[in-house]
């Protein structure tokens, strides 16, 4: 997911990312870091560490947030939302990240990664529908194995 970011910054200067998790210490050590590791830090412009924050020379921005209280968000608008480990969150809060989703002139992407979430989770209905509802038509579900990815992971994994 950190991949496809990292290729539209490049491609689309001005784009506003927001990478978010439902509770920050857990953003932090996991998401945040692993973005510390990838990202091209000559690229940063201005890193503002108390607002969580980076500016990037062609203009685009990053936000860290976490997702308890969507009201942090204001009226902000991004082309691309990253959630790590969204079955942590309610329903609603996908709702309203979806309609985050408008920065003008830049694609849009609401991405969600981590462990899927247990059968009858508003996640599992929204990806693989239920008798009564079908999938949302504007997801669509990769799964990586383990042993797909298996030359990425440390030798301890």
């Amino acid at each position: 997911m950190l991949a496809v970011i990292l290729e539209c910054l490049h491609a689309y200067p001005g784009l506003r990312v927001l990478i978010a998790r439902k509770d920050f210490n857990d953003l932090r050590l996991s998401t945040m870091e692993s973005w510390r590791d990838v990202r091209p830090r000559e690229l940063i412009k201005h890193e503002d560490k108390q607002e969580h924050r980076e500016e990037w020379w062609n203009g685009s921005q990053i936000f860290f947030r976490e997702l308890k209280d969507m009201e942090g968000l204001g009226g902000q608008e991004f082309g691309i939302i990253l959630v790590s480990e969204p079955y942590e969150l309610d329903n609603e809060i996908y709702i309203r990240l979806k309609g985050r989703l408008s920065q003008s002139g830049m694609p849009h992407m609401l991405l969600m990664e981590g462990n899927p979430p247990n059968e009858g989770h508003w996640l599992h209905s929204l990806v693989c529908g239920t008798d009564r509802q079908r999938p949302d038509p504007d997801i669509t579900f990769m799964t990586v194995t383990t042993d797909e990815n298996w030359n990425n992971l440390p030798e301890a994994y």
